[in-house]
This record gives structure tokens, sequence and C-alpha cells, in this order.
């Protein structure tokens, strides 16, 4: 693909990256596979003409051979990536298509990937204010508890509303499918897409994006490789002073000023009166589950650390385990 000579390109409320290859709105990064980014750039950069299918196609898949149909849905992928600005791509009848819309170039980069919001967070807000005055006091901040619990909804939600708070970036990045330590640092570079920065190591990578003032990173689901991420985040913290980090892991990370948070279910409609008609004095709503004090990294008899073994599942009937 050829060159704008503006790596940083603006359309409307979007931001296009040529160096990272990257498609972005105010919202976060939006997912946009190799053609497709491809399809975008090149009308782009051809924005003054309409270009050919024929040219499309041979700027797009090169020498290989491929059915028209295939531009079809590469077109149809960029235009739902733009949503309701779709109006952006210029279906040309007969000849082709065209970029349409005024283009200026961005010196600023995007500073988000956090996921689009897709449900309303219900139920959460104490937790979200915990998670909040919390790192307003300390650099790392671990949510722990068992899978299904909803960490990871309000750590992105927690991150989402603390947006302003950190103008120099709000990375996310997603670990919980890796099982190797050796892979954590690529993993947490590949979702922050500093392992395409050219002629730098990846932790070299990081530290540039992640090193430029008020900085949130979230990673996610941490507990496989805990040891490794409580590695990185101590290398990051170290080189970034503005760098403040949320996790979301089993178990804490076990870094000094760590402070921990664990997560409980929300209790459900149905067993609320069940609820309210053993403990009638309790004033917690149902939709509102008790949190557990800070812990702070060292207070090995609280919570366990990466290193530990998590404690033993309860042997009390289920009734005592809910509380009941």
């Amino acid at each position: 693909m050829g060159s704008m000579g503006n790596e940083e390109m603006a359309f409307g409320a979007f931001h296009l990256s040529v160096r990272h290859r990257t498609l972005s709105d105010p919202h976060g990064w939006i997912s946009l596979k190799s053609r497709a980014f491809d399809v975008l750039l090149t009308l782009i950069e051809s924005r003054a003409r309409v270009v050919s299918k024929t040219e499309l196609m041979r700027r797009v898949w090169g020498d290989l051979v491929v059915e028209e149909n295939n531009l079809h849905v590469q077109v149809a992928a960029v235009r739902r990536a733009l949503g309701e600005s779709a109006r952006y791509i210029q279906t040309i009848p007969g000849r082709g298509y065209r970029f349409v819309g005024p283009l200026k170039a961005a010196d600023e980069p995007p500073t988000t990937n956090l996921p689009a919001r897709m449900t309303p967070l219900i139920g959460r807000r104490q937790e979200l204010a915990a998670v909040a005055h919390l790192l307003e006091r300390t650099r790392l901040v671990t949510l722990t508890g068992p899978s299904g619990v909803g960490k990871t909804r309000l750590a992105v939600e927690a991150a989402r509303s603390l947006r302003e708070r950190f103008p120099a970036g709000c990375w996310w990045a997603a670990l919980g499918s890796v099982t190797d330590a050796g892979l954590a640092l690529r993993a947490v570079a590949a979702s922050l897409r500093t392992d395409e920065i050219q002629g730098k190591p990846l932790n070299e990578g990081l530290a540039e994006v992640l090193g430029r003032g008020r900085v949130l990173l979230v990673l996610d689901g941490c507990e496989r490789v805990a040891a490794a991420v409580a590695a990185l985040v101590g290398e990051l913290q170290g080189r970034c002073p503005g760098l403040k980090v949320l996790c979301t892991s089993h178990v804490r990370l076990g870094l000094a000023g760590e402070r921990v948070r664990r997560v409980t279910p929300l209790v459900s409609m149905a067993l609320a009166p069940r609820v309210a008609a053993v403990r009638p004095g309790a004033g917690r709503s149902f939709a509102q589950p008790a949190w557990e004090g800070d812990v702070l990294a060292g207070d090995a008899a609280a919570e366990p650390a990466a290193t530990q073994r998590p404690p033993r599942p309860s042997s009390r009937a289920p009734a005592e385990r809910a509380g009941l």
C-alpha cells in the first residue's frame, strides 16, 4: 500500500493511523480486518477521483486472482465499521467507489482502545466509585474474584468513567486466553499495537506509549500469567511515572503498594426476599454486593498472591456459603 504523506489522518469523528493500521473513534479502536483497512486506505489516498473496482482489487489483493464479490464484502465491512457515517464511501454505479468528505491531518494518535459498551452496567455504582477512589490513592489496583462474577465489566466501565483523568491514554489488554508466561508481554503489546513499532523491543514500545503522561492501563484476566504480569507492571511503572494499572485476576499480583478489591456476585431478584427475611436489618440493597476491605500487598492471609495456592472451596453447605 502507498503512503498519504501524513501517518495520522482524521475525518469526522474517526482517526486513521497509517503507521499502526488502526481506525478509531472517540469510543476506542474499531475492529477492521486487513483487507477492509486496505480498501479504506486506498479510497482515502485516491479521494480526488473515482477508484474502479479493477484498480481496487489490484491495489488490495495484488497479483492474486479473486472474485469481485470479495471486494463487495470488504466495502460492506468498511461501511459497517463507519456505522451511520458510512456515507464516506460513495458507490458510483458502473464505475467504482469514491471517498467523500473532509479529510485532515491529525497530529495526535488515538488514546484509547477500550471495548465498546454493549449493555448498561447495573447495580455496581458503589463499586465504580470505590475503584475510582483507589486509583486516586495508588498506582495499582487489582479486582479479584471467581470467573463470571463481573470483574471485566466493572473494570471496563471504571476505565471508561475515568478517561478524563487520564488524558494521555486509557488502554486495555485482554490476557485471559494467555497461558504461556513468555507471551504475556507480546499479548499486551499486540493489544496496544505497539508491536508494530519498527526497530524497538516490545517493552520499549510499550514504555513509549505508556510514558506520555497520565495513563491508565487495564489488564484483564491476569491469573494464568500473574507472575509475568507482575514483573511487567513493575518495570513499566518504574519507567512511566504517570502510569496507573487496573487488573482483573483470580489472585493478586503481590507488588508493593497494590490495593486489592474482591468483587462479589450481585444478589439476584429471586433471592432478594429470602435475604431480607433472614437479615431484616440489612441496609444494603439486593443490587449492591458486599465488598471486602482494602487489602494491601503483603497481607497474604487476606488475599492469595500470584505465587500462592488459592484457598480451597469451603465445605459448608450452599445455603451457609450464600449467607442464608
